[in-house]
């Protein structure tokens, strides 16, 4: 049993929590809980049983929860201050832990849209979407939830106004107008993916409400004549038909967006092919697959500077037409592992992928970040940054468009520092008093610790081990006399001149013990400070440096040829040291 012979486990939650349930895993015993993700700790998520069951068992822990986004607002971080029984909050900005990661380059490149865009919403505002909210105003009691306008409602302000009209009413009239509240929904998410996406988004959007069965309000709005004009008015500028497949260089000159895409990734890579970096990746963010596919479709014409591949979740896709190809299905996890790969030993150079790749991609490689879109939530974008600048400098650039988009951008950039400055201040939450696991409070002590350049470069990607010394840095090599040695030296040898006829050369090829000896005895005839030779049979030698108040003892086992470059001898002895490399310093 794995749970009584180790102590330390690297796990998901929810191998833990089956474990404990089972009885596999006593509870009890657990005294650390380090939990990474931490802001995922709400509702019945594992972390959340986890650590209920460690509290049921009466478990004296600690338990840590880290991560870089805990909540989009005060009240989410509250929830996982208070599920995972948090007594202390401490938060770092990007700037405190700057001199600890990579540095990354943050771009944002606005976007213009095209004319044709602004008519198509405007259409879909007025012809599809005011009818509907007109209804449901006259009908709900919605108006507080979602606002007397139209032009900037969110499928989120509809699904509030659904869920305050299910709670303010009972009976038959409770789910009267649930078909309403759908049809509004998916026309307002159409018409955001034009503003943001594209042409070609809404397009796929619009011919699958016509072709898919529809039932209710929204099968009497697809067959409307208002419904054929704006479906006819996106085929012509798309540049294509509900049949034909739109061609890549449709796409492009349709979404600006895309255009500006294929310029970032082309420079991007033209860069690093002229300064001889070829192992450099990218990856493409967007929370839509069909927008996914669209890009992958496109970057797929620019081969093979650009290679693509796209990376979806688990989920099949929702179109019920077979025929429909414009949707991307969704991958088995040994695909996802496998297109990893390549990825990662560069088959492909460049990945599209939805929100899946938001956490846990960790490609030391990944030089470049695009958001083909951007999120209110500041979670899901600092995820998307993360993802580069882990071995080298990274760079990311964000596609806005003009208008609501960007907008929806500069909102979710205030509540990010609106957020950030929360977290520093305690008092904005409640936090869990439990006793104390010392029997007196500890007395920590502060200390800077002082990282060298190499150290973190070694650790980041978790493979280099520590530093190694080269052999030009050697010890043994920068050996230097110290200043009491030195002294010692001056009084024993004097200043060592370098000639043919120097002694030290005649006693260096003595290989038995008469001309050592000799020498030795006029050395000892010297200063009070002396120096001891004693010859052996294998004519190794001991040097023994000593006066009244010290003795200082130095053993070298090394051959003698390291020390040409000392000052303890000239460096023209380095051929007589050679000779002598048999001779071993005890």
């Amino acid at each position: 049993d794995l749970w009584k012979e180790r102590r330390v486990f690297f796990c998901t939650p929810q191998t833990v929590q089956r474990d404990i349930d089972a009885g596999r895993c006593p509870a009890e015993s657990i005294v650390c809980l380090v939990l990474d993700e931490a802001h995922k700790a709400t509702g019945n998520f594992a972390y959340t049983k986890v650590v209920e069951q460690c509290e049921m068992a009466q478990a004296s822990l600690r338990i840590l929860a880290l991560s870089a986004t805990p909540g989009a607002k005060v009240e989410q971080v509250q929830k996982v201050v208070t599920a995972l029984r948090i007594q202390k909050l401490e938060a770092r900005t990007e700037e405190d832990v700057s001199q600890y990661r990579h540095e990354r380059h943050q771009e944002i490149v606005l976007v213009k849209n095209r004319t044709i865009c602004r008519d198509i919403g405007d259409a879909l505002t007025k012809k599809l979407i005011e009818p509907l909210m007109t209804k449901l105003r006259s009908s709900t009691n919605i108006r507080q939830r979602i606002g007397p306008t139209d032009a900037a409602l969110t499928s989120y302000c509809i699904h509030r106004g659904r869920l305050h009209h299910w709670e303010t009413t009972t009976g038959a009239e409770q789910h009267r107008y649930d078909g309403y509240f759908a049809a509004a929904q998916k026309l307002i998410d159409a018409r955001a993916n034009l503003h943001s996406h594209g042409i070609g988004s809404v397009r796929v959007k619009l011919l699958q409400l016509q072709n898919n069965p529809q039932r209710g309000i929204l099968s009497t709005l697809v067959k409307s004549q208002d419904f054929t004009d704006i479906i006819q008015q996106v085929l012509q500028a798309s540049g294509g038909n509900e049949e034909e497949e739109v061609s890549a260089k449709d796409k492009v000159s349709s979404n600006p967006k895309l255009k500006k895409l294929v310029e970032i990734l082309d420079q991007h890579f033209a860069r690093s092919k002229a300064c001889g970096e070829n192992t450099t990746r990218a990856i493409v963010f967007s929370q839509w697959r069909e927008s996914v596919n669209e890009i992958v479709s496109v970057l797929a014409t620019c081969q093979p500077t650009i290679r693509p591949r796209h990376f979806v979740g688990q989920g099949t896709a929702s179109s019920k037409n077979k025929s429909d190809t414009s949707n991307i299905k969704g991958m088995p996890q040994k695909m996802q592992q496998q297109v990893i790969r390549e990825f990662q030993s560069g088959h492909y150079n460049v990945l599209v992928c939805t929100c899946i790749g938001e956490e846990g991609l960790d490609i030391g490689e990944v030089d470049l970040i695009v958001n083909y879109d951007t999120l209110r939530s500041p979670i899901r974008m600092i995820q998307r940054v993360g993802r580069t600048g882990r071995k080298r400098k990274g760079r990311v650039v964000c596609l806005v468009s003009e208008g609501q988009e960007e907008k929806d951008w500069k909102r979710g950039q205030a509540n990010e520092r609106t957020l950030q400055r929360a977290l520093r201040r305690p008092e904005n939450f409640q936090f869990t008093v439990l006793p104390s696991l010392f029997p007196s409070p500890p007395e920590p002590e502060k200390q800077i610790m002082h990282v060298n350049e190499t150290f973190p470069l070694s650790q980041v990607g978790g493979h280099g081990g520590a530093p190694k010394i080269s052999k030009t840095n050697s010890p043994l090599e920068n050996w230097k006399l110290s200043k009491r040695e030195e002294e010692i030296r001056l009084c024993t040898f004097g200043p060592i001149r370098c000639s043919t006829d120097d002694p030290r050369r005649k006693w260096l090829r003595a290989r038995r013990g008469a001309s050592a000896t000799s020498y030795a005895q006029k050395l000892l005839a010297g200063p009070s400070r002396r120096l001891v030779l004693t010859m052996e049979a294998t004519a190794s030698i001991g040097i023994v440096a000593s006066n009244t108040d010290s003795t200082r003892r130095r053993k070298r086992t090394e051959r003698l040829d390291i020390w040409e470059d000392d000052e303890y001898y000239c460096s023209t002895l380095k051929e007589d040291w050679e000779e002598e490399a048999s001779d071993r310093i005890e």
